[in-house]
């Protein structure tokens, strides 16, 4: 069997961190792989997908030992510099259904609602803070292009008997985000924000205390395939009996994939704090907010009155190459709040690699289920 290379990663720079990542002073806490180790499951990435897989494992096989290979340190890849916006995925059962069919469109859908309870159960029981605030999604329009975008996802919904959102109007997108700029959409209450850096370390830390082993700082080199897989890092070697990639845009680099998969960039902007602003105009919940074009631009008040914009989808990078642009971009948000741009000051500017299929399907976002 052919070994596989993996793409050498691009960790951002301490100061080019995401705003999530800077404001909790987040960094590695587990050795670097050095030497030779074994274990019955290795994963390659530390970040949701890959904490998660860990710890579904542990809970379902407690005797497994399980090791998390990470390039940099868990969250500091997607996980800890997206949006932060939590909903399900019934907004787009319409797409899922034409690609997998109804039953399994369902279920994937239903597996993100119970996400997002599991989010609030770990939260309400101490385990994970994240700043967890379910006050609702909304998916709007911006421009008459936009309008009814959600309409296929409703109708599908209510076929099914899911009855998943309710429609709004100016009056109270108004009202709850203080920006005219959207003026006709939907809501799902059951939604809201994350501080996504937050989750990510809490996880880490759950995944330790569950025994799970975490070698940081150890990018994977390539991987041995065989009898007993073996991945190389460039201080050491880990043996598995299984090998599970959960390593996001950076899994473009394996030819077997690649046909499947390409890389685009997502930018984020997070104001300085102004909570009295905010206050004034209205918005005073953490409902996540989004318009309905095809590059989506999305935003939320943080707790701490900071506003958070972000948009979805951006440059494709030439190649699948990702490299250091990746880190950081320059974008804003006057649009949705000119009236107030003045005392919106850009406190930080991000960005990051997120990982489409040939299907424009969007993978490390911070949608439930993660």
């Amino acid at each position: 069997m052919n070994i596989i290379k993996m793409r050498p990663p691009v960790a951002a720079a301490k100061g080019d961190r995401s705003y999530w990542l800077q404001s909790i002073d987040a960094d590695a806490v587990a050795a670097p792989l050095h030497g030779s180790e074994d274990c019955d499951v290795a994963i390659v990435g530390g970040g949701y997908a890959g904490l998660w897989t860990a710890l579904r494992i542990k809970e379902e096989a407690p005797q497994t030992r399980v090791t998390v290979l990470e390039a940099d340190f868990c969250g500091s890849g997607a996980s800890g510099r997206n949006g932060g916006q939590v909903h399900s995925w019934f907004a787009e059962i319409d797409t899922l259904r034409a690609l997998v069919g109804e039953d399994e469109a369902l279920m994937l859908c239903r597996a993100t609602t119970d996400a997002i309870e599991e989010l609030s159960s770990l939260q309400a029981a101490g385990t994970i803070d994240m700043d967890l605030r379910l006050d609702g999604w909304l998916w709007t329009a911006s421009s008459t292009a936009q309008e009814g975008a959600w309409g296929q996802a409703c109708n599908v919904c209510r076929t099914i008997g899911e009855e998943r959102f309710r429609p709004l109007q100016r009056t109270e997108i108004l009202l709850r985000t203080g920006s005219a700029a959207s003026y006709v959409g939907i809501v799902e209450e059951r939604a809201g924000t994350v501080q996504p850096a937050k989750l990510a370390l809490g996880l880490r830390r759950l995944a330790l205390s569950k025994g799970v082993v975490i070698r940081e700082h150890s990018p994977v080199l390539e991987i041995v395939p065989g009898d007993r897989p073996q991945l190389r890092t460039a201080k050491g070697v880990l043996s598995a009996g299984k090998v599970i990639l959960a390593a996001n845009a950076w899994l473009s680099a394996i030819p077997e994939l690649h046909p499947y998969l390409y890389v685009v960039s997502s930018q984020v902007i997070a104001t300085a704090p102004v909570p009295d602003v905010l206050d004034e105009i209205g918005w005073t919940d953490g409902a996540s907010i989004c318009d309905a074009q095809h590059h989506v631009l999305y935003y939320q008040r943080t707790p701490g009155g900071e506003v958070i914009f972000g948009r979805g989808t951006g440059g494709i990078s030439f190649g699948d190459r990702i490299d250091h642009r990746f880190n950081r971009s320059a974008d804003a948000g006057g649009r949705q709040y000119p009236r107030n741009a003045s005392g919106l000051s850009a406190a930080q500017r991000g960005a990051g690699s997120l990982r489409l299929d040939r299907t424009h399907r969007l993978h490390g976002a911070a949608h439930a289920g993660f």
